[in-house]
């Protein structure tokens, strides 16, 4: 049958002209969606705008990754004394049927295959890196499993890049492989520099792309374990620890009393803390806040103690009953993120949403670290003007 021809002259100029085509097509498309208001570009514009973005880009990168592949192949033919056909049909499309300018040479260009172990090895470098820095980042949150995940990714990086290591390192081989530009004679045909690089760049993206989702995975259960990512309401005070008690209370209703005045509280002291936090909502109200204490230093806060702000409930809203629910959180410090709290604001819930700011060690870092409420409690009765104390 004899060896392919794979390019020819009309070949090479063809792909240059696809490629400046569909390069065209991408950039009047990336055109349309910077400068023209898509409230006001024709249906027409749109769609063709739209076709140009998703084809054209995806189109430009295989017909250059071709037109390359070809120009370095017509220009390796000529170099081996091979005369370049303008089209297949000059030969039949057979390449022993070429005119010859010179002696054959064999392997010619067989350090394709050490350039492309070279970059088989940076390419692996370059995952290890991205490994290293998955370990350094994830180390500081001590989250169980970051480690094996991260043996897993050696792993997988050493053998996506093992694999094409080897075949580079065997097409080095002179007395088994030749160049797809010579004239097959029993040797097999090795990966030109294109394809490695096309291989290479394949198994890039899908490394870095093992990184990422490693990353994604693990803040994904890291929030979901420590912040409240996910969690409902009644996965929230199924958590609480510390179990909170008021005086304040008549017949598990809550007294009038703490319409003027906060009421009593007593919760467990908990190890470690440096203070607690007071935080008490309408939750028949879309969560408004009624009393806001930060540093509280006791266990014990007497009605009307004065502590923090306290705007107690609307009267005539709570007409029919509302459910007031006190939170009390112990902190190990200071949180890493704050936010601007207003009495009498419907703004924050006192569970999932305040709980993440408190429990914030440090808000510079992403995602943020977590671990700053040590336990948390809450109490939550029927408040009613209209229910007389007992």
């Amino acid at each position: 049958m004899g060896t392919k021809l794979r390019y020819d002259r009309r070949s090479c100029k063809t792909l240059l002209i696809l490629m400046v085509i569909a390069a065209a097509f991408f950039a009047f498309g990336l055109i349309c969606v910077l400068f023209f208001d898509d409230n006001r570009a024709p249906l027409w514009l749109i769609i063709t705008a739209t076709m140009g973005l998703m084809t054209g880009g995806p189109l430009t990168l295989l017909f250059a990754y071709h037109f390359t592949d070809a120009k370095i192949y017509l220009g390796r033919l000529s170099r081996n004394g091979f005369v370049v056909p303008n089209t297949k049909a000059e030969c039949n499309g057979i390449l022993e049927r070429l005119s010859r300018t010179g002696d054959p040479v064999t392997n010619k260009y067989s350090k394709d295959s050490k350039r492309a172990l070279v970059l088989c090895i940076i390419l692996f470098l370059a995952d290890i890196s991205g490994d290293i820095w998955y370990l350094h980042k994830w180390s500081r949150y001590q989250l169980e499993g970051s480690s094996i995940l991260f043996v897993m990714l050696l792993i997988f990086h050493a053998v996506i890049s093992l694999i094409p290591a080897l075949i580079f390192l065997k097409q080095r081989n002179t007395k088994k492989y030749i160049d797809n530009v010579d004239i097959i004679d029993g040797r097999k045909v090795r990966m030109s520099i294109m394809s490695s690089i096309l291989l290479l760049a394949i198994l890039s993206g899908i490394g870095a792309f093992g990184v990422v989702q490693a990353n994604s995975m693990t803040s994904y259960i890291y929030k979901s374990k420590y912040g409240s990512y996910e969690k409902t309401h009644e996965d929230f005070l199924s958590g609480a620890s510390m179990e909170v008690t008021s005086d304040s209370l008549t017949d598990g209703v809550w007294n009038s009393e703490i319409s003027d005045m906060s009421p009593e509280l007593t919760f467990e002291p908990v190890d470690g803390a440096e203070f607690y936090v007071i935080y008490m909502v309408d939750e028949s109200s879309n969560n408004r806040l009624l009393w806001y204490a930060s540093h509280v230093g006791d266990t014990s806060v007497p009605e009307g103690s004065g502590i923090g702000e306290y705007t107690g409930p609307d009267l005539p809203s709570c007409e029919g009953g509302h459910n007031l629910t006190v939170y009390v959180y112990a902190l190990q410090g200071e949180p890493g993120r704050t936010i601007d709290l207003t009495p009498g604001d419907s703004s924050l819930s006192g569970d999932l949403y305040y709980y993440d700011i408190l429990n914030v060690i440090d808000g510079s870092s992403s995602p943020e670290l977590y671990g700053n409420v040590l336990a948390y409690g809450y109490i939550t009765h029927r408040f009613s003007p209209l229910l007389p104390d007992e």
